[in-house]
């Protein structure tokens, strides 16, 4: 989308915008549940939605694997 010379800008523009909204979606949704339901809660979510993604990844990477051809 960017020309070659702007290759970095855009890439640190776009970690900027991600990470940013990430952070303060974290934050918001880490901070009502610490305040609805207790700390506990947030660190149980935390390592639920966690392991959905490790799963996720997983997951992925076997559909790839199998999706390539076998070398004879």
């Amino acid at each position: 989308v960017l020309p070659r010379q702007l290759g970095a800008t855009g890439q640190s523009l776009l970690a900027m915008v991600f990470l940013g909204l990430a952070g303060m979606t974290g934050a918001t949704v880490g901070g009502w549940l610490n305040d609805n339901y207790g700390g506990s809660s947030m660190y149980y979510f935390a390592a639920v939605v966690s392991l959905i993604g490790g799963l996720g990844f997983l997951a992925a990477e076997y559909a790839a694997r199998m999706k390539k051809p076998a070398r004879a």
